[in-house]
């Protein structure tokens, strides 16, 4: 089964983010543990180490090449609804993401919003959100994620589209 793409374009008082939904059929205290909790995040995300309290933890990404480590700031940690961090180094980039639970009936929807600035575009990270927000999904369901490959390429052309409906500088 090929992954259809699903992000979509926000206007915040920030600027644009692209938005990405993921329901799942629990409680958001246990989606919340999926997303915040080092023996989950490193079923679908990666390993994490050091105190979120100090506002900053490293995060190995082993579900990219080489797995990469980076520290991650804590903006915000709003247990079980909201969770907002910055990743990325001065070199590469810094991305302002923030993840929102919310419940109803018995449901609850996380929504991740990336703020796109500096150049992210859409086309650059939609594809690698969709990929990890699917591969949580997995591992909720113990089932074997899809490969990245099944996202980059034929999510592009979506993507793109979204670029082009951003308002220019």
């Amino acid at each position: 089964m090929t992954p259809l793409p699903t992000g979509r374009i926000e206007n915040t008082p920030d600027g644009p983010v692209l938005a990405l939904d993921r329901r799942f059929v629990a409680a958001p205290d246990d989606v919340w543990t999926s997303l915040t909790h080092p023996d989950w995040t490193a079923r679908w995300a990666g390993r994490w180490s050091g105190d979120p309290a100090s506002g900053s933890i490293e995060m190995s990404w082993t579900a990219e090449d080489g797995a990469p480590t980076e520290t991650v700031r804590v903006l915000e940690c709003a247990p079980p609804t909201r969770l907002a961090v910055i990743t990325g180094s001065e070199d590469a980039g810094l991305w302002r993401v923030t993840v929102n639970l919310t419940e109803e009936a018995g449901t609850t929807t996380l929504t991740l919003r990336h703020l796109l600035r500096n150049g992210v575009m859409p086309s650059t990270v939609g594809a690698g959100w969709e990929f990890y927000l699917d591969r949580l999904e997995a591992a909720r369901q113990q089932r074997e994620p899809a490969p990245f490959s099944a996202y980059d390429e034929p999510m592009l052309e979506y993507y793109v589209a979204l670029d082009a409906t951003l308002p220019s500088d």
